[in-house]
């Protein structure tokens, strides 16, 4: 199989390695992990690969099927726990793919989620998108993926937007990594971010009010407010607000 362990994987309790067959990266839904695999021969490596970590992770009851070139195993899970995945590349998350996988295992663990595997790719071929890592871990399932404890990504694409955090730690939203590009790595629901500009103090406090009442029609959960005031060239301050929800 093509998989070279970590050199420190004897001090991990899950499996750890770098891959060199991109298809190795699974998709993970429902009860399910999936992945195109270019062949016969290529499926049965996934075969290999992914009834031994479904196993290790508890997970009982696997069923694979081999149909026009996807690979997918189903499975139970007995403790009401799914195995979801974390992938990610230089474009999300820069710098040693396998130091970034530590980081992020560790926070989870000291969540209490179970990591299942920590995988980094070598891939020779790499599958069009593939990631250059992924993290598998175990988290309750429920029938609103957003309201999943999930390892999650946010960053607002305005370069003026920074999340600064106070907010999710009041929340109870456990930061894993903080980027350089002011975007977050955190354990949680999905968050929502509103992002409202204003030339006034005035106008910004107007603004919040119509969109408090907005997060409450539309059923989601406030959070919290950041506000910042940044200076402009030549013209009045700017009132950047930033508004958190939970999806």
């Amino acid at each position: 199989m093509s998989l070279a362990m970590f050199a420190a994987a004897p001090a991990w309790c899950y499996p750890t390695g770098v891959l060199t067959d991109s298809s190795l990266f699974a998709r993970t839904e429902y009860r399910t992990v999936s992945s195109p695999v270019g062949s016969k021969r290529s499926y049965n490596e996934f075969s290999l690969f992914w009834t031994a970590l479904l196993k290790e992770s508890g997970r009982t009851n696997i069923r694979g099927q081999y149909v026009s070139g996807l690979a997918s195993f189903e499975y139970d899970a007995p403790d009401g726990l799914v195995l979801r995945g974390f992938p990610f590349d230089a474009d999300i998350l820069p710098g040693d793919p396998t130091e970034t996988a530590r980081k992020l295992c560790s926070a989870l663990e000291e969540s209490g989620v179970r990591v299942a595997g920590a995988f980094v790719s070598a891939a020779e071929k790499p599958v069009a998108g593939a990631p250059t890592g992924v993290i598998y871990y175990l988290t309750a399932q429920h029938e609103r993926p957003d309201r999943e404890i999930r390892l999650r990504f946010l960053r607002f694409p305005d370069p003026l937007v920074r999340l600064r955090g106070e907010t999710f730690d009041k929340a109870g939203v456990r930061v894993a990594l903080r980027l350089a590009n002011g975007g977050i790595v955190y354990i949680g629901r999905r968050l929502g971010i509103y992002v409202l500009k204003a030339d006034s103090s005035d106008a910004a406090v107007a603004q919040v009010k119509y969109y408090r009442e907005q997060i409450r029609l539309g059923r989601e959960t406030y959070i919290g407010t950041e506000s910042d005031v940044l200076d402009t060239i030549d013209g009045p301050p700017l009132y950047l607000t930033k508004i958190f929800t939970y999806r």
